[in-house]
């Protein structure tokens, strides 16, 4: 299984009816996990290293952010005015996608004591403890600061 399809099953879990999430199993606690020197780029990913992935995917957002790219790229070609600087629109959505993607992060982040109170969020993974809360704000400042590097390139087109 691929981390698209697991991160998919992930997101339908959380959208269950409570009839149907009682016949579905707990998600088991997720350890803190290193990387192992016995782990090759070549092998599996264990499955505690993969659902650490998926819950740090989770937490950019992604079906959200891709409709705030692609209004994105919609705004920008109703705004172009003859043929498309494709270099530029490539770092626009790479911006756009960034900042987009940094952002949820944080605002999961902000907002983890009221997505524990309500039911359709509690099992969020800030919410759920499945990544400490430094952790996600780590993984929150690459993808800012990328995006920053992304808008300066933009302006030297």
């Amino acid at each position: 299984m691929d981390l698209l399809s697991t991160t998919s099953t992930y997101v339908h879990a959380v959208n269950l009816t409570e009839n149907e999430s009682a016949a579905m199993e707990p998600l088991p606690s997720i350890p803190e996990v290193g990387i192992s020197p016995g782990i090759s780029l070549s092998s599996p990913l264990p499955t505690a290293v993969r659902a650490r992935l998926v819950d740090f995917y989770e937490l950019t957002k992604p079906r959200m952010n891709f409709l705030v790219v692609a209004t994105t790229m919609v705004g920008y070609y109703m705004a172009a005015h003859g043929p498309a600087d494709w270099l530029r629109v490539l770092y626009t959505l790479a911006g756009t996608a960034l900042t987009a993607a940094g952002s949820s992060v944080f605002n999961q982040y902000i907002e983890r004591s009221l997505d524990l109170r309500m039911r359709r969020t509690a099992n969020r993974p800030l919410p759920g403890r499945r990544i400490k809360p430094a952790d996600a704000c780590s993984s929150a400042l690459p993808s800012l600061c990328s995006a920053s590097r992304s808008s300066r390139s933009l302006s030297m087109c």
